[in-house]
Parts: C-alpha cells; sequence; structure tokens
C-alpha cells in the first residue's frame, strides 16, 4: 500500500531536503506539489516528476485521493 503526498511549498528546505527523503521511502509516493513561486515550482519537478505541479496550495489539499500534506512552508504560513 502506498502513501499518497502531497508537498506544500518548494523552496530550498523542500528541494534538499523533504522532497529527496520523501523519494527514498519505500510506499510513499509524493502525487502533487504546490508553490505559488513559478521558479520554486519548477525547480522541484524534477525531484517529483510524476506528481501533479499546482500554484495554490488549496488544490493539493482538494485532492480526494491524498493521505497526508508535508507543510514545508515559512512557519508564518504554517
Amino acid at each position: 500500500m502506498s502513501v499518497r503526498l502531497g508537498v506544500l511549498g518548494c523552496g530550498s528546505i523542500a528541494r534538499a531536503a523533504h522532497l529527496r527523503s520523501l523519494a527514498r521511502i519505500e510506499g510513499a509516493a509524493v502525487v502533487a506539489v504546490a508553490d505559488s513561486d513559478a521558479a520554486n515550482l519548477a525547480a522541484a519537478r524534477p525531484l517529483a516528476p510524476k506528481a501533479h505541479a499546482m500554484r495554490n496550495y488549496a488544490d493539493v489539499l482538494g485532492l480526494a485521493d491524498l493521505d497526508a500534506v508535508v507543510i514545508a512552508l515559512p512557519p508564518g504560513l504554517h
């Protein structure tokens, strides 16, 4: 069974730590990534090539078959 994950925020820490770590976890599937900054989103795409890329965080949260999200946003946006 696979856990389907969304990642909210694709900044430098998400790209250097979260997305790389999730890619190594057996049974974890990043199905969506979101960032309002197009450059961050584009930089994250190679780290989660099968994930839907979205500019609005709410679009990820609205996915029906999502099991969990990683909140990789600045603390003020948690």
